[in-house]
């Protein structure tokens, strides 16, 4: 809990700013309101979520390790769901496999025919 806000204060805060900023999942230059592509020129700053100023704040170690445990998720999850003897594997083959699946994907991994 904040020091001096209460979950209900708290609670109702989100629930203006969420009004107010939007949400958005990807980065945005929150001068356009336009999501930021590769090669986009930006004209205010990188945003995300709910007017997370990306360039000036960016993310706390929390945030960040917060983020990666769910990718790897979703990562294990794919893996799951394609290829479940991956399971079977020892814990350093399925690192390897959940560490490959985070940086190519799905598509690019399965792409590895003798695996």
């Amino acid at each position: 809990m904040v020091r001096g806000m209460d979950d209900v204060f708290i609670s109702e805060t989100l629930g203006d700013l969420i009004r107010d900023e939007g949400m958005r999942r990807l980065v945005y230059d929150d001068a356009t309101g336009r999501p930021v592509a590769t090669g986009d020129v930006v004209k205010g700053r990188l945003t995300v979520g709910i007017g997370r100023n990306l360039q000036e704040r960016g993310v706390s170690e929390e945030e960040a390790l917060h983020l990666c445990r769910n990718d790897i998720a979703l990562v294990a999850a794919d893996l799951d769901r394609n290829a479940p003897w991956w399971r079977d594997l020892s814990a350093s083959r399925r690192r390897a496999l959940v560490n490959m699946g985070f940086n190519l994907g799905w598509p690019r991994l399965s792409g590895f025919k003798k695996m």
